[in-house]
């Protein structure tokens, strides 16, 4: 086996609409919103296609983990031949919604970061203030963080109505290096509505004893749809990352692979890999956007591994996941992970390994490879 190492671009196309679950419950009063995938859906999915390609015995690894719980990766080695053992060590990134062109390339959307918001009322009709930027303040009247942060002010006022928007990596770019103003409305940040649309399905519980539809138990799901194509003739898919030999790569190329709930297929095609941001260890200064979610050690300082450092900060709401972890046989916890999109200011060097941490290290590194607390590298140029 050509054991080269690379990262390959992964194109994911839906055969139909896909259903991505969170980590709330779901019973018959609530409606369950099928949103974005997260990394561990992706990792999951593209594992399993890869064994499936490379002779792994599924029900052998299935009898080895019931006789032995405690020795996981021995039943995973025990289960097929060495052609999969690059498969258990392989890491992602992403996914992302995307947009491609009809020469083939292919360019992920990234959530808006936390401290760029399109300006409020008059103010984004000047040429110089079409957008509305945070950065932290020395003081602010009023402020104060247990934490030691300091205060993220806008000079110019946010628009609160604003629709919610994705920047393509090339306007990402533009922000992360300090130049937001150059981001081109309409084709580097696009709105929602554009890219994606909720297909509202009623259900019925079927009882498990007579396997007929249980009396008044009904439930409600929304499946994501994405919009086939765009007025300029761009096509909405998924994008993500793979890091794995070459030859093992390619077995995905034009494959349909199962994707999500509700049995749902999306047909995968490589492509080329992304020219992402990199970090410069020289900086004396840097901004940091959080290009997937992460998780933090609870009850604990935010990025403790960075310390004084860190100067500030800037997040959406959580985001609950929880899911099923198929290699333990046993539900993942229900917990909260920081959104994509998230900001950090900070001082000094930084391990870009940084930007995830929980309280197990063996966990950290799994979440890692899954593609968990992928940070990309900005300009800032510290207080004033």
């Amino acid at each position: 086996m050509d054991a080269s190492l690379n990262w390959a671009g992964l194109r994911l196309d839906p055969l139909d609409t896909l259903f991505f679950r969170d980590g709330r419950p779901f019973d018959a009063p609530n409606r369950v919103a099928g949103g974005l995938p997260t990394p561990q859906t992706l990792a999951g999915a593209i594992r399993t296609a890869l064994l499936a390609r490379t002779g792994f015995n599924f029900a052998e690894f299935a009898r080895r983990r019931k006789d032995d719980p405690l020795r996981l990766r021995a039943a995973l080695n025990d289960s097929g031949p060495p052609e999969c053992q690059p498969v258990f060590d392989a890491n992602f990134r992403g996914p992302w919604l995307a947009l491609a062109g009809g020469d083939g390339k292919v360019e992920p959307l990234l959530p808006m970061p936390e401290t760029l918001k399109r300006a409020k009322g008059d103010e984004s009709r000047r040429s110089d203030a079409r957008w509305s930027v945070a950065k932290p303040d020395k003081a602010v009247p009023g402020w104060q963080s247990p934490c030691g942060l300091r205060p993220l002010w806008r000079k110019v006022p946010a628009d609160p109505k604003a629709d919610a928007e994705w920047l393509t990596l090339t306007g990402l770019k533009k922000f992360l290096t300090g130049n937001p103003e150059a981001i081109a409305p309409g084709t580097e940040c696009v709105k929602r509505d554009e890219l994606v649309a909720a297909d509202h399905r009623i259900g019925i519980v079927i009882d498990r004893e007579t396997l007929t539809s249980a009396d008044g138990q009904l439930y409600a799901i929304s499946l994501l749809a994405l919009k086939p194509r765009r007025k300029d003739g761009s096509e909405v898919c998924l994008y993500a990352e793979l890091h794995i030999p070459d030859t093992l790569a390619a077995l995905l190329d034009g494959a349909l692979v199962p994707f999500g709930g509700e049995g749902k297929y999306v047909r995968v095609t490589k492509v080329r890999e992304q020219d992402w941001p990199k970090y410069d260890s020289s900086a004396k200064h840097s901004m940091w956007y959080l290009a997937t979610p992460t998780f933090f050690a609870p009850d604990g300082p935010p990025l403790p591994k960075l310390g004084d450092q860190l100067i500030a900060a800037a997040s959406g709401a959580g985001v609950p996941v929880s899911g099923w972890d198929v290699a333990r046989n046993c539900p993942r916890p229900t917990r909260f992970a920081v959104p994509a999109g998230a900001m950090y200011f900070v001082d000094g060097p930084v391990d870009p390994n940084h930007f995830l941490s929980t309280t197990d290290n063996a966990e950290s590194d799994t979440l890692r490879q899954e593609g968990w607390g992928y940070a990309l590298p900005g300009h800032w140029e510290g207080l004033n």
